[in-house]
């Protein structure tokens, strides 16, 4: 049966890629973009993110849950994140409020830790179950409940599809779990922050460059609701949840112009490096999601004609050449205190010593974080300088508050392509 109704779904999908008026023809018509063809997938029996879900589970374990980073920030700080998690209308938070600031610091230490012990994840999600109103969003409150709450739900929800058989509940405590995830996911409908402004436009892939639009109905915390809840869909086999999550990626991809850039991400100033490269892993996780299904996300068209494929290239160019983010960057959106202006006249060798570069991709380890993260794109489409890293223990983009899987095991647990580590790799390791 699981192979059947792939076969079906994805025959039809192709069918939808290949012509122009197969879904929804007179709407394409209309607003001139591409038809959301992933929603022609189906939920599958016994589904697994990956071929091998025991390789993943391995990457995602002991050597692999940044210690370094969120778990040591925490104990130093002496941060209570359980109880943080438990008592969330007591923290009211603003854009520089440090109630935010431990919030993610937290986030990042709940998804290392969970992975040492699934069942830790299973409490929390019991419990806000249990207490639904803790994790409710409370229009106004533009930090915490507007961003945070559901960049957490989204995260968990990835998290738990991943170990959802791993983590011990009764049948009771199953069903009110999912049913509290599934309904929270689906009415999540990716709500403006601050009154007054508008959702992004999927008609017009530069709506985020006007003052007016909420940048985050089609951002980075949409994205992560986005990725969880197609997950949780697929885990319970739920395809109005799956549908829903393939809105929320439609909206999010309708953000990219034809030529492959994030115009979203790309026009945040002098943080758009960040904004890209922390979250541009998100299609390559995906990616992985899609290849154990049968489906090449990398050859899949976005709404407004660029492919995903274009989308990873456009941002392994970017490593090398920061000005080429320039005719968004320029916007500063959302990063009126680092503008472009302060870097656009600084040489590559300068920017990648900045901070704000440094801090998203560690360049004192060349391009290993990169190789580990797009893996399969790069071996795929670069092979010549693409490396086979089977234990990159970097902390940006493989596993972080925004991405809570290092995409490594991702790639490795859907089997990977032999790969030549050439001359022009070795260049780059070296620099």
């Amino acid at each position: 049966m699981k192979t059947l109704n792939m076969m079906i779904a994805l025959l039809f999908l192709s069918a939808c890629q290949t012509t122009t008026g197969t879904v929804n023809i007179k709407a394409d018509k209309q607003i001139g973009i591409q038809p959301n063809t992933l929603k022609q997938i189906k939920v599958v029996d016994n589904w697994e993110p990956v071929a091998d879900v025991d390789i993943l589970k391995s990457y995602m374990g002991k050597s692999y849950n940044m210690k370094t980073y969120s778990i040591e920030y925490v104990q130093k700080k002496n941060l209570n994140c359980i109880d943080k998690y438990q008592n969330v209308p007591k923290l009211k938070a603003t854009r520089d409020n440090k109630s935010a600031q431990e919030w993610f610091k937290c986030h990042q230490w709940f998804h290392a830790k969970s992975s040492d012990n699934p069942q830790m994840l299973g409490d929390m999600l019991l419990y806000w179950a249990n207490n639904p109103k803790q994790m409710d969003i409370r229009r106004g409150d533009l930090i915490m409940q507007g961003y945070q709450l559901p960049s957490t739900m989204g995260t968990f929800a990835t998290l738990y599809s991943i170990w959802y058989n791993d983590i011990t509940f009764t049948t009771e405590q199953r069903n009110k779990v999912d049913t509290y995830l599934t309904n929270w996911l689906m009415k999540y409908n990716r709500p403006v922050i601050d009154p007054g402004e508008r959702k992004c436009d999927i008609n017009n892939y530069r709506s985020t460059l006007d003052g007016n639009v909420d940048s985050n109905t089609c951002g980075n915390k949409t994205i992560r609701m986005a990725v969880g809840t197609v997950m949780f869909g697929l885990r319970t086999e739920n395809q109005k949840l799956l549908d829903h999550g393939h809105d929320h990626l439609y909206v999010i991809w309708s953000q990219i112009d034809p030529e492959g850039i994030w115009v979203n991400n790309a026009s945040r100033g002098n943080q758009f490096f960040s904004y890209l490269i922390d979250n541009i892993g998100h299609f390559s996780f995906l990616a992985e999601v899609y290849h154990n299904l049968g489906y090449d996300l990398f050859e899949h068209t976005l709404p407004h004609g660029a492919k995903v494929k274009d989308v990873l290239a456009w941002n392994y160019a970017l490593l090398s050449d920061f000005k080429m983010a320039g005719k968004y960057a320029k916007y500063n959106v959302g990063s009126m205190w680092t503008t472009w202006d302060k870097v656009k006249n600084l040489s590559q060798a300068q920017f990648i010593q900045l901070d704000n570069a440094t801090n998203s991709y560690r360049y004192s380890g060349g391009y290993k974080q990169w190789n580990a993260t797009h893996a399969r794109y790069m071996a795929r489409y670069q092979p010549d300088v693409y490396v086979e890293i089977k234990h990159y223990k970097g902390v940006a983009i493989t596993m972080n508050s925004a991405n809570p899987v290092p995409y490594v095991g991702m790639y490795y647990g859907n089997g990977s392509e032999n790969v030549v580590i050439s001359s022009i790799t070795q260049q780059l390791q070296s620099q």
